[in-house]
């Protein structure tokens, strides 16, 4: 089976309303969703991760550092609904 991933504007939408109700359901899904993983995902096809604040990306960038495997991990508030101030 194909499982690869199609980036697209949705999931970088910043609101997930949309005139077409078919196309407002798909948007909440993809908006809500953390990930749509079919069985696993190999470390060597993630190459980073978003975080809420300082102290979670220390805690992920030392289990990645641990397991060998660093990654790009960026702090965006906004993502997590928490506004673009600290």
């Amino acid at each position: 089976m194909d499982y690869n991933i199609r980036i697209t504007s949705w999931w970088f939408a910043e609101y997930w309303t949309h005139l077409n109700p078919f196309r407002e359901f798909q948007h909440k899904s993809i908006k809500c969703a953390e990930v749509l993983v079919p069985q696993r995902v190999a470390p060597d096809h993630i190459f980073g991760a978003y975080v809420s604040n300082p102290d979670t990306r220390t805690v992920v960038e030392t289990h990645a550092q641990q397991a060998r495997h660093p990654l790009e991990v960026i702090i965006d508030r906004h993502l997590f609904f928490l506004g673009d101030q600290p």
